[in-house]
């Protein structure tokens, strides 16, 4: 009998550093494709080069415990394929590519923090430069790097035939271009759902390729959006404010295939917290389309972030989550001042449930769950109208309801009524308005 001996594929193997390899690229050296160099905290003065490998580089805490740090120099060369996630690089100074060179396709940079990191004069990518190069840039924040104004110059840089995936970024404070595409006819960038703050340009586009930018949140840049030739991009779904100018060389987009320009409403803006604050223009303001499914914190998209029964993706890297308690809007006694209710002449109480931008009262407040009253806790409600009407003029139409005078609570001297509910998708409505309680 003769036994036929089939090679085995090697399994992958974890490398760790300190602990098995003194540093980093040794463990690079030895490692296989398919291998994963797993890091614990530490500073490692170290610049790296993936020799071509599929290597994952992971640290082991997080980006703010784990520092690749250079004294100049590209920091991580890296392509086709390979990952370095959870690190924070600092101190590269190179001409194509500081922080980071990529090239080729399939690699994933994710979860890092590039700050500090020079470009050379002449060249592009003073974080990430990607010639011919297709890798996915994921939750990660760029700022303080710096590079000068020539036309490739960039904190994230692609040219030729490059296809980048860029999604859920903070590029914050650089004194440099955000992001800038200089592409051809071949390429198909995708950038989506980043927040970018403080820089001298948003994004630069000049690309005969078929560009997509999407659910991005430009603000208080020098220009937003500067569009250098070639095609267009595809331009949907983003917030462009408060920038020296907000679209240069192009025409403005504001109101045009989901496009806004207001105030995103950070929840600090001055503390680099670019959360979005209830009642932000830019929360269910995205679209679905190349979205990621997750965000910057790693919380699932899309979220009924401004509780109307929908999930709709928000515009920036941050979902807002499901507001626990959304206020409303209410008119007690609509197109009467003051609201007076006399406890012994009304038997009923109108209260008008208003509508807003992106919450229509009459279709999306479940009319059931409504009380009123002192407190907001009151079972008065007798009925609601069947037909919508705009009472306070602002072209959008209101739910009116009436409630029981007696069932409400009210004393004398009260000056607030309170009114609670929930929307068909659950989610709890509390709307105030003054009144004023007679015998």
């Amino acid at each position: 009998m003769f036994l036929a001996l089939v090679p085995q594929p090697a399994l992958a193997a974890d490398l760790h550093v300190p602990g098995a390899f003194p540093t980093i690229q040794a463990a690079l050296d030895a490692a296989a494709s398919g291998d994963t160099v797993l890091v614990d905290p530490g500073t490692y003065t170290e610049n790296l080069d993936f020799h071509q490998k599929d290597v994952g580089v992971q640290s082991t805490g997080g980006a703010a415990a784990t520092t690749i740090a250079v004294a100049g120099g590209t920091a991580v060369t890296i392509g086709p394929a390979g990952a370095v996630v959870g690190f924070t690089v600092t101190g590269a100074s190179a001409t194509f590519g500081a922080a980071m060179a990529v090239s080729g396709a399939g690699t994933l940079v994710q979860g890092n923090i590039f700050e500090g990191n020079t470009e050379q004069a002449g060249g592009f990518g003073a974080a990430i430069g990607g010639n011919v190069a297709s890798p996915i840039i994921d939750g990660n924040v760029f700022r303080n790097n710096s590079c000068d104004s020539q036309f490739l110059s960039g904190v994230v840089a692609f040219i030729n035939g490059s296809a980048p995936r860029i999604t859920n970024n903070v590029f914050e404070h650089n004194p440099c271009r955000a992001i800038n595409m200089v592409l051809p006819a071949e390429a198909a960038p995708v950038v989506v759902n980043n927040t970018i703050v403080d820089n001298p340009v948003g994004l630069l586009v000049d690309s005969f390729g078929s560009d997509v930018y999407r659910n991005n949140i430009v603000v208080g840049n020098q220009i937003g959006l500067q569009f250098g030739g070639g095609n267009p991009p595809v331009w949907e779904n983003n917030l462009v404010f408060g920038n020296g100018t907000n679209y240069s060389a192009i025409a403005d987009q504001t109101g045009l295939a989901g496009n806004i320009s207001a105030d995103p409403l950070f929840v600090d803006a001055s503390q680099n917290d670019y959360h979005l604050q209830a009642g932000s223009p830019a929360i269910d303001a995205g679209t679905a389309q190349t979205a990621p499914s997750i965000d910057f914190d790693g919380n699932a998209r899309p979220v009924d972030g401004d509780g109307d029964g929908t999930a709709t993706v928000d515009i920036g890297a941050f979902e807002s989550p499901s507001p626990s308690v959304r206020p409303v809007g209410i008119d007690i006694l609509p197109r009467t001042t003051p609201n007076r209710i006399s406890l012994r002449r009304d038997r009923t109480v109108a209260v008008a449930v208003l509508s807003a931008a992106g919450f229509d009262a009459p279709a999306v407040v479940d009319r059931t769950s409504l009380t009123f009253g002192r407190t907001g806790d009151e079972h008065s409600l007798v009925s609601c109208a069947k037909n919508a009407q705009d009472v306070n003029g602002d072209g959008r139409r209101d739910l009116v309801c009436r409630f029981s005078v007696q069932q409400t609570g009210f004393q004398l001297g009260d000056t607030e009524g309170i009114l609670r509910g929930r929307t068909v998708g659950g989610v709890a409505i509390e709307g105030r308005d003054s009144v004023q309680i007679v015998s």
